[in-house]
Formats: C-alpha cells, structure tokens, sequence
C-alpha cells in the first residue's frame, strides 16, 4: 500500500513549532561558565576559539539552549543530548551512545543569537531556519540595505519612510530577519528555498513554493522563522532564570497556565 501523502494532503497536516528565547544579561558568569563542562570537546575547543566575552557568552547559551529546546520536544533529558559539529553548517544534535531510547527522532532546529539575545526554533514536523536581530534605530540601515538587498528590495524598502522612522528600520529588520532564515532553511538541507525572492511587485512576500515565514512581534528583537510547512501554533516564550532548571521550571508552569485557560474555554493573554 502506497502510504505518501498528495502535495495538498500534505500541505494541509497541522504542523507547530516553538521559538525559546533567553535574554543572556540575566545569566551571571559564575552561573553560566560551569555549563561549559556539558558540552563536547569539539564544542569547548571553539568556544575557546572565540575572543569576545560577548561571542562566547552567545556561544555558551546557545548550545545550552539548544539540548534544552530538543530534550523538551522529545521528553529526554539534557544529558542524553550531545552535538556534533558540522563545519560551516548548523549544529546537529543526536543522542548519546548507549542511550535506552536511541530509536527516538531528534526536532528540526535552529539557533540565532544578537547581542545579550539568543534564541532556538525547534519543531517536529517541518525544516526551519530562524533569524532574530536586535531593532537598533541608531544604524544606517540605508547603507546596510544597499550592500546587502536586490535592487527590487531596495525599492520596496525606500517607500517604507525616512531613514529615521521607526517603520523603515522595522521594515529593513523584517526583510533582513527573512533573508537571514530563508538561508538558514536552505543550509539545513531544503536546498529548494536557495535564492528565492523575497520581494516582488513591490510586496514583501511570506511564502514561495517550498518556503513560508513567519515573523512574530517582539518588543525589543525581529525575529523570522522560515519553514518548509505553514506551521500553526507558532509558540514564542521568553524564558527566565539563570539555568535550565529554571527554564523548564518556567515552561511547566506556562503550560499548566494554559490548562487551566484552555479547561476555562479562556484565551492564553
């Protein structure tokens, strides 16, 4: 019996995602530098490779985060995640040797990080590749865009305000968080998203043939997921606590929160 699905069935399969945040200046270095150890030595060696603090720290929490996302989607836990690196590619996580549960199938990921920021996207059921950047209204993003765009997007992008609005700077983030992702979902293997545009007929555009992007609201960063399938929910949460005991602690109470509003018949605010 023939048991793959048609492009439209596919298509309609209902597919979620999550995007974990942490703000890294919550997280004091005496906390933070003894995670260094759970880490692989191919991991340490390039942390130490790094010669800003700033970097390391990024580095640091993003792998922490990273066994964190895919050790809570699979209900593993945190040491029966370890990484391999790949050179000039994501970070691939697997199970430990020896682990009991080895059959069990790992999460698409993606990490990203700006400044004290830094953020996974994790989902079972589709590729992705995230992208999140501080919104910093002191950069010439004019110069930035006219290095970095298409002329296509360079149009779309000098009718969006001045180079002072906030909307303009909103505007540039969002479609440099998209070029960002859609990247990233092509580097992770969905070669079919590489070199797709992103503006056309003076519309930024939030899917193509085998890409869709989403681009949820936050108050300090832009932040753009770019998946193979629509995914519905998206779940964006800040984490908070200096470790991922306290991360998880967070997340338990979150989603008996939405429990209780879910048996209320009420809306998560």
């Amino acid at each position: 019996m023939d048991t793959h699905l048609s492009p439209d069935a596919e298509s309609r399969l209902q597919r979620s995602a999550f995007i974990w945040l942490v703000d890294g200046s919550n997280w004091p270095d005496d906390t933070l530098l003894p995670w260094l150890a759970c880490l692989t030595a191919a991991e340490q060696q390039r942390y130490r490779c790094f010669i800003r603090p700033m970097r390391q720290r990024q580095f640091l929490i993003g792998r922490i985060l990273l066994r964190f996302a895919a050790a809570r989607l699979t209900n593993l836990a945190i040491d029966d995640i370890s990484v391999i690196e790949r050179k000039n590619n994501a970070p691939l996580p697997v199970l430990r040797q020896n682990n009991p549960v080895a059959a069990k199938v790992l999460p698409f990921l993606s990490l990203s990080h700006s400044r004290e920021w830094v953020a996974c996207g994790v989902s079972a059921d589709t590729p992705l590749g995230l992208d999140v950047e501080m919104l910093d209204t002191s950069r010439d993003v004019a110069a930035l865009a006219a290095a970095a765009f298409t002329a296509c997007e360079n149009q779309w992008l000098s009718v969006q305000g001045s180079t002072a609005d906030a909307g303009k700077v909103a505007a540039f983030y969002a479609l440099w968080t998209a070029k960002e992702a859609l990247y990233k979902l092509a580097s992770n293997g969905e070669r079919q998203a590489e070199g797709e545009i992103l503006v056309k007929d003076g519309i930024q555009l939030t899917s193509g043939p085998n890409w869709t992007l989403q681009s949820p609201l936050h108050t300090q960063l832009a932040i753009c997921l770019c998946t193979r399938h629509l995914v519905s929910p998206l779940d964006v949460i800040a984490l908070t606590g200096d470790s991922p005991f306290s991360w998880a602690l967070h997340a338990d109470n979150l989603e008996e929160d939405q429990k209780r509003w879910n048996e209320d018949g009420v809306s998560a605010p």
